[in-house]
């Protein structure tokens, strides 16, 4: 994509791409975070036979 960019355009992507920066950091705790339940066995599905 930075091919594409005209000489107008860079100061613009280049603050852009500070604010993705910005966002990425300001998430990594939350997408980071183990969450124990995620990761519990799920139940097996009951089916009419196994009544």
């Amino acid at each position: 994509n930075k091919s594409l960019i005209g000489p107008d355009q860079k100061e613009y992507h280049r603050e852009l791409e500070r604010n993705y920066t910005k966002l990425r950091e300001a998430l990594f705790p939350l997408i980071n975070r183990k969450i124990p339940q995620l990761y519990r066995p799920l139940p097996l599905p009951t089916t009419p036979t196994q009544r």
